[in-house]
């Protein structure tokens, strides 16, 4: 059996005011406070601490926002968004900056850049050196697919470097000094030097100065000498081989034409020499196996005459069928004779005789007169 020591009306009490205090915290917690305009004042030291303040304005602060925007702590400052006119002072970003809008600098460095919009410049793109770092080795750089393309700046001497070709539109030139020297078509007309090394079909050609084809043909522009196979042309046309040299040069109102060197001369048809100079002057008709060469003369020859008179005119004894022919007068007093050859008696008389024949070979033989002439 349990026995309760607690009067009734107390515990009703109890719960009556328990009922008052509820009620008395809900009217609290829903009336309105005045807000209460604080006279202008100062306030120092730690007056203020804790606690929410709202509509915050100061001197160089206002405060309008109705939810947390900046959160300060030990690690620094947290902030969505960040509206300002300027940024003093050097600042790190250890993150990914993205810019929507338009940036816009007076330097940039970057290690590395990437872009997939087409960039408007107002300034030249310019590698400064100023602060130590050469730009040689510097330029552009295409790398992605297959080998690296590049468009740089390189030394020794200095000068730009194209790992590709460089095409330019069809009507476009290259220039120097404000001068064309190189179109789709045509060299410069200040192209005074080159070291061609071949060329296609030329249509017209003028040279000034020495010209050298292979080491072979030569013209010489000082002597005025053109030469093949010699470099040392003894002619002002030269032809020539190891050992024999072949020339043309006309010299006043003569011309030279023959071998210079001490080598044979042949004039030849079908491969076959008609006439033969020898080094010494022996000249040789025909060849010697081949009897049935023809020479024709129209004219008069003389033979020891500047100037023949007869169609042919000698000057001096002649052989005729291997029988010597000659004239004086009197039969020979010296000489080798062979038996047939003939003195023709070049002072006649009646009562003479026309001529002497050697009727016993020797030096000068046996003579006996034929042909008496009356008186």
């Amino acid at each position: 059996m349990q026995y309760n020591d607690i009067d009734n009306n107390e515990i009703s009490k109890v719960k009556q005011g328990l009922a008052e205090l509820g009620n008395a915290l809900e009217v609290i917690a829903n009336r309105v406070v005045p807000v209460q305009r604080i006279e202008d004042r100062q306030l120092t030291g730690n007056a203020i601490q804790g606690g929410k303040i709202t509509q915050f304005r100061s001197t160089g602060i206002t405060d309008s926002a109705n939810k947390t925007i900046l959160l300060v702590d030990n690690n620094g400052i947290t902030v969505d968004t960040v509206n300002t006119d300027t940024i003093d002072g050097d600042v790190t970003v250890t993150g990914a900056l993205t810019v929507a809008g338009h940036l816009e600098c007076k330097s940039l460095h970057v290690d590395e850049l990437t872009a997939d919009i087409r960039q408007q410049r107002s300034d030249s793109l310019m590698f400064d050196s100023s602060n130590g770092d050469s730009p040689i080795g510097k330029g552009l750089v295409w790398q992605g697919e297959g080998t690296i393309k590049s468009f740089i700046l390189q030394t020794n001497p200095s000068r730009l470097y194209s790992s590709e070709p460089i095409d330019l539109h069809r009507e476009a030139s290259y220039q120097i000094d404000n001068v064309t020297v190189l179109t789709a078509d045509t060299l410069g007309e200040t192209i005074t030097k080159s070291s061609l090394r071949k060329v296609g079909r030329l249509q017209g050609l003028t040279v000034d100065g020495d010209v050298n084809i292979d080491d072979f043909v030569f013209w010489d522009g000082g002597a005025m000498r053109l030469s093949i196979g010699t470099e040392a042309p003894n002619g002002q046309l030269s032809i020539s081989s190891e050992v024999a040299e072949f020339i043309v040069d006309p010299i006043h109102e003569s011309v030279k034409l023959g071998t210079y060197s001490t080598s044979e001369l042949q004039v030849i048809t079908d491969n076959t020499p008609r006439i033969t100079i020898s080094p010494y002057g022996h000249v040789t008709i025909g060849q010697q196996s081949n009897s049935d060469t023809k020479v024709s003369v129209f004219g008069k020859v003389g033979f020891g005459v500047s100037n023949p008179s007869s169609n042919f005119e000698v000057a001096g004894p002649i052989k005729f069928e291997g029988k010597k022919f000659g004239r004086g007068s009197a039969a020979p007093a010296t000489g080798l004779w062979s038996k047939g050859d003939i003195i023709w008696n070049n002072e006649p008389v009646p009562g003479g005789w026309i001529g002497w024949i050697c009727v016993r070979e020797g030096t000068p033989g046996e003579w006996k007169p034929f042909g008496h002439i009356e008186g």
